[in-house]
């Protein structure tokens, strides 16, 4: 074999370069990388490299690759249990298992590795830097520090904790309730503007800065679509969690509806608060779909 018959690619977040040569300078460098990944081990953070070989496996290398293998079983309780709390914060998260554990698992204690051994459980990616999610939940005095547990840091949730997730739960249950359509010809509007929506539509969507336009370039659809009354307030609330896959809150978008206004205007029917365009809303629109349009081609 030539001295130089070795080729190797790395690729680190920030920087990637590519080596040829002997095994000699190829080792070199893979030892470097693994070197940089133990030091990185200090962090608690997950080491993960990817390794290509062009060429066939060893033989019995799928033996050997099932041996020390785990199966991580999701705990279906436990997942349920932080899907109640209606959220994404990780704070939030970090502070809601260790009341799951208090609470559940009858376990006082919690520490960096207990807390990332439920997010496994629950199926749900640790933060980065759980210390920084833990820190918060103290410094907001929902947890609170009682030395040490085999060599880490322990904590303990607070009644202030215990209050706030299950308050956050509440607000959780709320949530699922605001995902509930007002009415069967409320969901059958939203459901035939999504299956109208074109993809050129769709993307004039997606090029709208902010809500209000994305409200605005809505309701005009909406209007080319055929559904031309004025609509609710949480029709549209509706359109942005499907179209968008926004999970706010309802009011965030009312906000961003009311701030439609000269180019929408607010109209009472059966005594309920509804928005359709004006005239200059509709010209406003129209300017935008032709330049969506333009912007395609």
């Amino acid at each position: 074999m030539k001295k130089d018959n070795w080729e190797l690619n790395i690729s680190y977040d920030d920087y990637s370069y590519q080596v040829t040569g002997d095994f000699k300078n190829i080792e070199e460098h893979l030892s470097l990388a693994i070197n940089h990944l133990q030091k990185a081990e200090a962090t608690n953070e997950k080491m993960k490299f990817d390794l290509r070989i062009y060429g066939k496996a060893p033989s019995k290398i799928e033996e050997l690759s099932k041996v020390n293998q785990t199966t991580i079983e999701i705990d279906t309780e436990l997942k349920s249990f932080v899907d109640s709390l209606g959220t994404r914060i990780e704070w939030i998260y970090c502070l809601g298992l260790s009341y799951y554990a208090n609470m559940i698992n009858q376990n006082n204690i919690a520490t960096a590795k207990s807390l990332k051994t439920l997010y496994t459980a629950a199926d749900i990616r640790p933060p980065q830097n759980i210390h920084l999610c833990i820190n918060q939940c103290v410094r907001k005095k929902y947890l609170q520090p009682i030395g040490k547990s085999v060599g880490q840091k322990a904590y303990y949730i607070t009644d202030e904790g215990i209050t706030f997730i299950e308050q956050q739960i509440q607000k959780g249950k709320t949530s699922q309730k605001e995902l509930e359509y007002e009415s069967e010809e409320q969901k059958e509007a939203v459901e035939t503007f999504i299956s109208t929506l074109s993809k050129r539509d769709s993307a004039s969507l997606n090029q709208m800065n902010g809500m209000s336009e994305k409200i605005l370039l809505m309701m005009y659809l909406m209007k080319k679509t055929g559904l031309t009354k004025p609509v609710r307030p949480h029709l549209i609330y509706m359109l942005m969690v499907r179209v968008f896959g926004y999970d706010g809150l309802p009011r965030s978008v009312h906000l961003g509806l009311s701030r439609t206004r000269p180019l929408t205007k607010k109209v009472k029917l059966s005594n309920k608060v509804h928005y359709m365009l004006t005239q200059e809303g509709i010209d406003w629109a129209e300017e935008k779909a032709v330049e969506g349009q333009s912007a395609d081609l």
